[in-house]
């Protein structure tokens, strides 16, 4: 595996500081009480696959990952939630520009 210094993430964002950011700056008043729970619920089991890496390391691949993992466990409806809260967090990132 290659090692984040030798292509310039030592100092990229992670997910699990978007979505502490997120959390407490999004959630609170631009959604509604029922929603940012279900959120929550969802970024818990996104953080399982997505925790450890930093948002340019969130591609294509990595969600289609996260789907095949998630998909015999859950139903679809379930999935696109989480999908859901990942493009939310991923929003978050960009307002905060974090990433483009």
């Amino acid at each position: 595996k290659l090692e984040r210094p030798a292509f310039g993430l030592e100092n990229a964002r992670s997910f699990q500081e978007t979505v502490i950011r997120w959390e407490a700056e999004f959630l609170p008043g631009q959604v509604k009480p029922n929603v940012a729970t279900r959120y929550l619920c969802s970024v818990g089991q996104l953080d399982q696959v997505f925790g450890k890496l930093a948002l340019v390391e969130i591609t294509a691949r990595t969600i289609g990952d996260y789907i095949a993992l998630r998909s015999p466990q859950v139903t679809n409806a379930t999935i696109r939630r989480d999908l859901t809260a990942l493009a939310s967090v991923l929003d978050a990132a960009q307002r905060f520009g974090w990433v483009t």
